[in-house]
């Protein structure tokens, strides 16, 4: 399973990050044949100037 977003970065984000603009949020996950979750990843992405 694989979803992406755009969002706008929490406060803590931006102090962390010191990014203003529009983050993209990639979230996957890999389950086994019974469904149950293997590995869960979220991964934040945004422009570098």
């Amino acid at each position: 399973m694989e979803q992406i977003t755009a969002r706008m970065p929490s406060a803590e984000e931006v102090k962390k990050l010191a990014v203003p603009t529009s983050l993209l949020a990639v979230f996957g996950a890999v389950r086994d044949a019974s469904g149950r979750p293997l590995v869960v990843v979220e991964v934040l992405a945004y422009p570098i100037s």
